[in-house]
């Protein structure tokens, strides 16, 4: 029903209709191939969630090791803050292979933080 009203307005500003709805077509198609799996909002949503176990997991590492607590417990913090610095570089890079693996790693990150509070404790 806009389009309607948009055809009216290109029409009387001399605009050419068809040429008009190409761009328009073409300016969708190239926002979908902007992005392979994950769109810009889930890139930022997956990004603040790392800063905030990485702030988290920067906070045990220093309580694990002002109390000389246990050595598995400073070593999962260091891995799973690791794996989610490489998820970030792996979403950073744009391209189809480092989403795939961005994916496998954040069913990494997942697996491991769950398994780890049942084998751990």
């Amino acid at each position: 029903m806009f389009d309607f009203f948009r055809d009216i307005k290109n029409e009387m500003s001399g605009i050419d209709v068809e040429v008009a709805a190409e761009e328009r077509k073409e300016k969708i198609e190239k926002k979908k191939q902007s992005y392979f799996i994950f769109s810009t909002k889930m890139k930022i949503i997956i990004f603040t969630m790392a800063v905030i176990y990485l702030i988290f997991s920067g906070i045990n590492i220093a309580v694990v090791l002002k109390l000389n607590g246990e050595f598995y417990l400073l070593i999962k913090y260091i891995f799973l803050a690791a794996l989610a610095i490489g998820i970030c570089i792996c979403l950073i890079i744009k391209k189809k292979n480092s989403e795939i693996m961005a994916i496998i790693g954040i069913f990494l990150f997942i697996v491991l933080n769950y398994f780890s509070l049942f084998l751990l404790q």
